[in-house]
């Protein structure tokens, strides 16, 4: 609850020391802006994303990933325009996939920062 954990950094999930998550066909609507990411992976094994749509505001990346392996987004969407789809941090991050993903309304598909340098595999997107 945001009485016992506060404000968190994401406004929908924020995913941390997990392993095997699966999110399926999930659709997110917001009554206001919120300026956080929708999702935030930390330290997540095996993370499949399938039919994730949701809005984001400002300059926040939709998904958000820190020290991720074995993920896998897939026919995903922003829902509006979006500065970055993907922010992909720390040297741990490996074997990422997007498959089959629209962004067409997506600037920039992913933004590598803080130690990674890793490639993300994408098969079948569709944009920018």
């Amino acid at each position: 609850s945001a009485v016992m954990y506060g404000l968190l950094p994401a406004y929908a999930f924020y995913i941390r020391h997990a392993r095997g998550v699966i999110l399926r066909n999930v659709r997110l609507e917001l009554v206001q802006p919120d300026f956080r990411p929708a999702l935030i992976g930390d330290d997540v094994e095996d993370l499949e994303l399938t039919g994730f749509k949701a809005p984001v505001a400002g300059d926040e990346p939709l998904l958000r990933l820190r020290n991720v392996r074995g993920v896998v987004i897939q026919n995903c969407r922003a829902l509006g325009s979006v500065q970055n789809f993907l922010r992909v941090e720390g040297a741990r991050s490996a074997d990422i996939a997007l498959l089959s993903n629209d962004l067409r309304k997506v600037r920039n598909i992913a933004l590598k920062t803080d130690g990674f340098a890793g490639d993300i595999a994408e098969v079948g997107n569709l944009g920018p």
